[in-house]
């Protein structure tokens, strides 16, 4: 996984579990909820974005959850119901919606054109993530220039050394609650994606499970070359 310095100070330090909703009233599916997840998506990516320093997609998503009333014709979708969300792999973080804040374009200086701009910019001579500008503290997406902002709840620092080297927390599991239209909302951060040890060493896909107890699906994160 590599320690993007922008992602580093900002996403990774969301916790491993992040629990949305009002866990009060969260409650268990019933026995004949059906869990409805995104088509698979396919993004353009090669070994080298896993090495590039600030690269990263940050992906928007929804699941919904439902009770189809076959005799009825009629599908009810189910508020207010724990969700569990897993990414089969730890460079895809999944996030939870409140964790981000999409923010304006924030009217750069001249000349930051480019990923490695923003780096030279927001790094310190060490190469260490520094806030220089007010600007540094967003994700930039550089293919929809768009600007995202993480919630001062999910930005608070939280990294430490070990004996084994430096540590953050990248989340790949989520428990969240429905909202009153039976979705949840959340985003995947693809920041790493895995690569067969054997051949040419090909972009392997990721999965996205969604669960609600009695029914799971997934869905497949798949490199189409960048």
């Amino acid at each position: 996984m590599k320690k993007s310095a922008l992602h580093l100070c900002l996403v990774t330090t969301i916790f491993g579990m992040a629990t949305t909703g009002c866990v009060a009233h969260m409650e268990d599916a019933p026995f004949d909820a059906e869990v409805n997840v995104p088509q698979d998506l396919q993004i353009a990516w090669s070994t080298e974005n896993n090495d590039l320093d600030l690269a990263g997609l940050l992906v928007p998503f929804d699941i919904g959850v439902y009770r189809n009333d076959q005799q009825n014709g009629v599908i009810e979708p189910l508020p207010n119901t724990r969700v569990e969300i897993t990414s089969s792999y730890g460079g895809v973080y999944i996030i939870p919606q409140q964790a981000v804040e999409v923010v304006s374009y924030p009217g750069l200086p001249g000349g930051i054109t480019s990923q490695e701009d923003v780096k030279a910019a927001c790094t310190d001579a060490n190469g260490n993530y520094a806030m220089n500008e007010d600007w540094c503290a967003w994700y930039w997406d550089t293919d929809s220039q768009t600007f995202y902002q993480f919630a001062g709840t999910y930005a608070d620092a939280y990294e430490y050394d070990t004996a084994d080297g430096f540590y953050w927390f990248a989340p790949t599991h989520m428990v969240a609650e429905t909202d009153n239209r039976g979705l949840v909302r959340a985003y995947m951060l693809i920041d790493v994606m895995p690569v067969s040890t054997a051949g040419e060493g090909a972009v392997e896909d990721v999965s996205i499970l969604a669960s609600v107890g009695w029914d799971s699906k997934t869905f497949t994160i798949t490199a189409g070359g960048s």
